[in-house]
């Protein structure tokens, strides 16, 4: 076929597709941390919504705006805060707020008379209308962009690595997202934070995961997220660089945690009501290396071995109080794509016997259960070669595999009706699980953990409860209390002895022994976090977040305080140049 007609037939292709494409939708993905997440699962737990996937994150706008319009319908049945939490959300991701072929943007107004430009732009401050740089919306198109900035301060008290700081913190965001037709959608963001010392990034829970927020010699950063999407009814496919999230979690989702690090994915979904199917394959990062290139005396070449990420998940809601699934991950590394992998008929588990049984492959099972409106019940069971199904009911140290590990979850979700959502959970992760033979095939993302943070050999109750308060606010506190093994090292850090306390350091022992829950080292420590957004103006909005771990056992690990704080804006003309002249805010406008 001749390279022209080939372009024909491709374009009527996809014009078909278009126009075959029903009605309009916001197919554009929002990243996995947004709030709106977490204020729909309050939702689902208070009944008020069903067949919300809160486990598998991120969706789309028009996903979102669907929950949102189910919950309209009951709006008179909601209090007074989820009213108002309603309606600004609504705001927010509906489209019909943007006047139809009109732009609307911030950038045009302007006057010869100052004083009425500003009292113009400080109208729409206090409007109910959503802060945009520019939004466009015509019959088969929609597009926003943004700008906001902030500043603040960040402060950290690390004693084991002698940093005791406390500095201005300022970042700048810029942000775009639309929808084409109901077909084609995007979604790109990019954060620069700066600090005024270097190495205090790397505390941060998103911008520490990055290459350079996790330098300590580093005091700015860039972290973006960008996602385009192609959906045809219940189809979509998804290539992104962001947070992905699978799994329940009080604290963090076992499969894959949010902030785990941003990475390179595709994803394919098939959604209905009551069946969810998703299959990821993803690039991850490890530490680069300096070699000489064979046959090239004197040149050098800066490399990483490829490391791959594969998942495949199958969730089923067959009625409003009750869901569950089954899911697959696995790491391989140091070749190529491997085909097995991509294939969404073929079970992960087949496809690494097809390839010699040389991969990192895991189970989860997890579900949850609503007995009743305002409590959900939920579990996960994680499994890593086991061979007898009676293994998973043994101590770590008494199964027919000895290789063979498990973590088990189990919590509770109750909501309150002061829109208030209280969570307790345990978490325990068998020594070893997510480790493998091979170091590059550890479950890990440029060595941040893509599961569970605290690694194996430990257990964790986790605490919380959060508060929903009018203008897209919350206040949370949480606690977590944790017990866990390390392996034994001398005063260098050197390994002496390996009990599975490590995601780095293999599966079978400093001498191959068996080793049971919490063997070398017993560290205890808490962890309290208190975290708050308020949005009292529509786009200024108030953050802060404070961490303490207080260790209680142990000497590996020592405290540690973390906080940061400040205001945001999003784009208001003349308000930055008032701003700029703020000593700290360094803005640049």
């Amino acid at each position: 076929m001749s390279l022209k007609k080939a372009f024909i037939i491709g374009a009527f292709l996809l014009g078909t597709f278009l126009l075959a494409s029903p009605g309009f939708s916001q197919v554009s993905l929002v990243p996995a941390h947004h709030q709106v997440y977490d204020w729909l699962h309050l939702q689902r737990v208070k009944g008020n919504i069903s067949n919300y996937s809160y486990e598998s994150l991120p969706l789309s706008r028009g996903q979102i705006l669907t929950f949102l319009d189910e919950l309209s319908e009951k709006e008179p049945s909601l209090n007074d805060t989820d009213r108002k939490l309603l309606d600004w959300y609504q705001r927010e991701f509906s489209p019909e707020y943007i006047p139809l072929d009109n732009p609307n943007t911030y950038l045009q107004g302007w006057q010869k008379d100052l004083k009425g430009s500003i009292k113009s732009k400080f109208d729409l401050l206090l409007s109910d209308e959503e802060p945009h740089l520019y939004a466009l919306r015509k019959e088969h198109l929609y597009t926003v962009f943004d700008y906001s900035f902030s500043g603040g301060l960040i402060g950290v008290d690390d004693p084991a690595n002698s940093v005791d700081e406390l500095s201005e913190l300022n970042n700048f965001i810029i942000r775009g997202y639309g929808s084409v037709y109901n077909t084609f959608g995007w979604h790109a963001e990019i954060s620069n934070p700066l600090v005024g010392e270097a190495g205090l990034l790397r505390y941060h829970p998103e911008w520490g995961q990055t290459f350079d927020g996790s330098n300590p010699e580093k005091s700015a950063a860039f972290f973006a997220e960008a996602f385009f999407s192609v959906q045809y009814k219940q189809i979509g496919l998804h290539i992104g660089n962001g947070d992905l999230k699978y799994g329940f979690r009080g604290h963090e989702a076992q499969i894959l945690r949010q902030d785990a690090g941003n990475f390179d994915w595709v994803r394919l979904n098939f959604d209905t009501k009551y069946l969810r199917y998703t299959l990821i394959h993803g690039a991850l990062r490890s530490e680069t290396s300096v070699i000489d290139v064979d046959g090239y005396p004197g040149v050098v070449s800066r490399v990483s071995p490829d490391r791959w990420f594969a998942l495949r998940r199958i969730q089923l809601t067959p009625a409003k109080w009750i869901s569950m699934a089954f899911t697959e991950s696995l790491i391989y590394s140091n070749r190529t794509v491997e085909l097995s992998y991509i294939n969404p008929l073929l079970p992960l588990r087949f496809g690494e016997y097809e390839t010699l049984d040389k991969d990192n492959p895991l189970w989860f099972f997890d579900g949850a259960i609503r007995p009743m409106n305002n409590l959900e019940l939920y579990g996960t069971l994680g499994i890593d070669d086991i061979l007898s199904l009676g293994d998973i009911f043994r101590g770590s140290s008494k199964r027919i595999a000895n290789s063979g590990t498990v973590s088990y979850q189990t919590g509770f979700n109750l909501g309150l009706p002061t829109s208030t959502l209280i969570n307790a959970e345990v978490l325990q992760l068998d020594p070893y699980f997510y480790s493998h033979w091979q170091f590059f095939n550890t479950y890990d993302e440029l060595g941040s953990p893509l599961g569970a943070s605290i690694g194996p050999n430990s257990r964790q109750f986790h605490y919380s409860i959060r508060q929903w308060l009018p203008w897209r606010s919350f206040v949370e506190v949480s606690l977590q209390s944790v017990k866990k093994g390390y392996n034994e090292v001398d005063e260098n850090g050197r390994l002496l002895v390996d009990v599975g306390g490590d995601i780095f350091t293999g599966i079978t022992g400093t001498n191959g022994e068996e080793v049971g829950l919490f063997a070398g080292e017993v560290h205890k420590w808490k962890n309290l976090n208190i975290e708050l957004e308020f949005e009292p103006i529509r786009g200024i909005r108030l953050f802060g977040k404070y961490t303490h771990r207080f260790v209680n056992r142990g000497s590996q690990i020592q405290d540690l305080n973390f906080f940061y704080g400040g205001i945001e804006f999003n784009f208001y003309p003349a308000i930055p140049n008032i701003l700029g002249t703020i000593p700290g805010t360094n803005l640049i406008f």
